[in-house]
C-alpha cells in the first residue's frame, strides 16, 4: 500500500522569506490545512494530508554575547536539537520544536535555558520576539500548543547557558541510583 502524505510542501531555508510566502501562497488557507513541521520526527500520517506542509529547515547558530555568568546562544529553528546540545540530548526534533513541547529529560526542561524566542506572527505578518515569560511554559506545554498554535511560527531561539555547570540531581531515578553509590 502506498500513502501519499502531502500534496505540497514548502521548505523554509531562510525565515526572511516567510512574509512573502504567506502573502502569496498561504494566507488563503485555513489553520487546519497548514501543517508547520521541524523535522517531523513525531508525525505519523495514516492517510493523505490535503494541505500544505511548511518545513522549517533554516539553519545557523552563533554566540551572541557572554557575561560573567552566562553565554547567550542563538539557534535557528531548523537546527537538529541533538546536534545542538549535549544536555537534554537524544531528544528527537529541531530547536524550533523544543519550546513548543517544552522538551525535557531527567528532571530538567528546555524552558530553564530559554531567554527569548523569535517568531513570525501569521496574523500581523511581522517578525518579533517573545520573552520566556510570555510563552507560559509548563510540563510539556506552552502557548505554541494552544492559544497561539496557529499564530506564531518559531524562527529562532535565544538560549542563556550558565557558565558554571551544575548537576541536576533532582530526578527520582538519579536520586535512587546515587543513594546506592
Amino acid at each position: 500500500m502506498t500513502i501519499q502524505c502531502y500534496k505540497l510542501a514548502i521548505i523554509i531555508l531562510d525565515e526572511s522569506e516567510l512574509a512573502t510566502i504567506f502573502e502569496n501562497y498561504i494566507n488563503h488557507l485555513s489553520n487546519e490545512t497548514l501543517l508547520i513541521l521541524g523535522s517531523g520526527s513525531n508525525i505519523v500520517f495514516t492517510g493523505d494530508f490535503n494541505g500544505l506542509i511548511l518545513l522549517m529547515q533554516n539553519k545557523g547558530k552563533k554566540l551572541l554575547k557572554q557575561t560573567d555568568k552566562a553565554w547567550y546562544v542563538s539557534a535557528k529553528s531548523g537546527e537538529n536539537w541533538h546536534e545542538f546540545v549535549k544536555n537534554l540530548a537524544y531528544i528527537p526534533g529541531t530547536v524550533g520544536a523544543a519550546p513548543v513541547q517544552n522538551i525535557g529529560a531527567y528532571g530538567i526542561e528546555v524552558e530553564k535555558y530559554i531567554d527569548q524566542i523569535k517568531i513570525f506572527d501569521r496574523f500581523t505578518q511581522e517578525f518579533s520576539s517573545l520573552s520566556k515569560e510570555h510563552c507560559a511554559f509548563s510540563y510539556r506545554d506552552s502557548i505554541f500548543k494552544h492559544q497561539d498554535r496557529h499564530r506564531f511560527i518559531i524562527t529562532e531561539v535565544i538560549f542563556k547557558f550558565p557558565k558554571q555547570w551544575q548537576a541536576i540531581l533532582s530526578y527520582d531515578e538519579l536520586k535512587k541510583y546515587l543513594s546506592k553509590v
